[in-house]
């Protein structure tokens, strides 16, 4: 239980770094509805987040996207896994003995280990007799299920080669990873209150957030998108509602707050 706790904690924290790089490169590209991307970003691996996933694969355009959204849902649910493969595939054997009481003495049998040519007939014929009894020993043998082993080696190989796919395509191909706006939890909040002040105003603080979320809904998805600032002579980066196409950056330009 161990083992499986620590390489589901590894995993996840690396994992959770490919997930913001492609959720932005999911977005520069197109929309996507503010619960998802908040669950993507603050709760990935909760339930509702995987409900979400699936709902939005109908309303997604772009078969780059729908695939990155499925890898994302296949990942989660096997991160969810990685400790029940892990018991499954280790655990304890019970061990036993074989003995022979005549007279009130007690022998212990090796099960003919040591004669490999011993009548099988023979053995068998013998579990008849009274005088031998099979008993549980006191320790296990540590084992590996092989059907498990196989399978969870199979898995971790197609989650690394399907995963590093992903993060290259967003090191190479994402407009704001490239130029290196990276995206973190308090980044992630920043952008997430700018949008819902467009859409809603300032003056959110009032809603309950059964309100909130109804209220967003009858917005369309936000995506990322550049607003020009003249008086700071620089460009600003936004979650945003507009729909401006797909995001374009230049070297060429600044852009800040």
């Amino acid at each position: 239980m161990v083992v499986g706790r620590a390489a589901q904690a590894f995993i996840s924290f690396v994992f959770y770094s490919v997930l913001m790089d492609i959720s932005m490169r999911m977005m520069e590209m197109t929309t996507m509805p503010i619960d998802l991307f908040t669950s993507l970003v603050f709760n990935p691996f909760h339930f509702t987040s995987k409900v979400r996933i699936v709902k939005s694969l109908g309303r997604i355009k772009g078969w780059r996207i729908k695939t990155a959204m499925i890898w994302i849902f296949f990942s989660t649910v096997y991160i969810a896994s990685i400790p029940a493969i892990n018991d499954a595939m280790t655990g304890y054997i019970p061990r036993y003995t074989t003995n022979v009481t005549i007279n009130g003495t007690t022998t212990a049998l090796n099960d003919h280990t040591d004669n490999p040519r011993a009548d099988p007939v023979d053995i068998l014929d013998s579990l008849d007799d009274p005088h031998i009894s099979c008993e549980l020993e006191k320790n296990y043998a540590w084992g590996f299920a092989t059907f498990w082993v196989l399978l969870s080696a199979l898995l971790c190989t197609i989650w690394i080669i399907g995963t590093y796919a992903i993060w290259l395509d967003a090191q190479h191909h994402s407009e704001l990873v490239r130029k290196g706006r990276k995206m973190g939890m308090n980044c992630a909040i920043v952008d997430v209150a700018e949008s819902i002040t467009e859409a809603l105003g300032p003056d959110t603080n009032a809603y309950s957030e059964a309100e909130l979320e109804k209220a967003l809904k009858k917005h369309p998805g936000v995506m990322f998108s550049v607003e020009e600032r003249v008086e700071k002579d620089m460009e600003h980066i936004r979650l945003s509602y507009k729909r401006d196409g797909r995001l374009q950056l230049s070297w060429m330009k600044k852009y800040g707050a």
